[in-house]
């Protein structure tokens, strides 16, 4: 409760974040109006919950234990599942080798535990402390109350990509029993493929963003620049072929000309 009064004072004094638009910059900030239009959406969110919770409730059937029989301690299942939110908990643990152990100081260190406690712990240090590590790499110490689009921040995006495909491996690693009965493959196979991907995985998720975010950048750049593609492929006098671009701001004091009502400029 108290995080959350302090939550609500916060964006009260400072006002809910909005994506970049017209009117909106660093000293400028518009939001929705409490009434009617964030009460609208509210309200639209709150009957499309409800609606799919009565869907469910209505057609689908959790946990049919009757159609199993009565519970016998002889019939186990080997399937068992963690919980969804913990999960990457229990992935962590399968992904490590078994025998890691160290002796040390006449005690035996289990690193099949301490190295995933200590992996999911990173996880979450680094999630908490990368507003802080971003405004140490950027120089940045504004305060900003506009929303980034993924591509103008590549570096936060990469991160991002790269810590999703982390703890997806390891959500994924909890269910690796069921994905090789499921799939008829080995379970040995199923881990060593998931060892390499939460490895290598998250380099490459970084790498792939970072670059999509780039090419994302220079596509904006280059319509900016040279127009947008109208679709329409002309021919020079020299044989050449070019595709006519369709300039995205019209020229200043330039106005549309009026229509002949054949669909046709004049």
């Amino acid at each position: 409760m108290v995080l959350v009064v302090l939550r609500l004072r916060l964006a009260l004094r400072t006002g809910p974040a909005q994506l970049p638009g017209p009117g909106r910059d660093a000293d400028h900030v518009v939001g929705l109006p409490a009434w009617p239009q964030a009460a609208v959406r509210v309200l639209g969110l709150l009957l499309a919950t409800a609606g799919l919770l009565t869907l469910m409730g209505a057609t689908m059937t959790i946990a049919p234990v009757w159609r199993y029989g009565p519970a016998s301690p002889a019939d186990a299942y080997a399937g068992s599942q963690p919980d969804w939110y913990t999960a990457f908990l229990d992935g962590a643990l399968r992904l490590v080798p078994p025998g890691w152990e160290l002796h040390v100081g006449g005690r035996t260190w289990t690193l099949a535990v301490l190295v995933p406690l200590a992996a999911a712990g990173g996880f979450f240090l680094v999630l908490l402390a990368w507003p802080w590590v971003e405004e140490r790499l950027t120089g940045d110490r504004l305060e900003h109350q506009l929303l980034d689009r993924p591509r103008d921040r590549e570096l936060r995006t990469g991160v991002g990509a790269a810590g999703a495909t982390f703890y997806g491996t390891l959500w994924l690693a909890a269910s690796a029993d069921v994905l090789a009965r499921e799939l008829h493959l080995s379970f040995e196979g199923v881990i060593g493929t998931l060892r390499v991907v939460v490895l290598a995985g998250p380099v490459v998720a970084l790498v792939v963003a970072r670059t999509a975010c780039r090419a994302l950048r220079a596509y904006e750049t280059e319509r900016e620049h040279d127009g947008a593609e109208s679709g329409v492929v002309e021919r020079s006098a020299d044989g050449g072929y070019e595709e006519r671009r369709t300039p995205l701001h019209p020229p200043s004091g330039a106005r549309a000309l009026p229509s002949t009502g054949a669909g046709h400029p004049r």
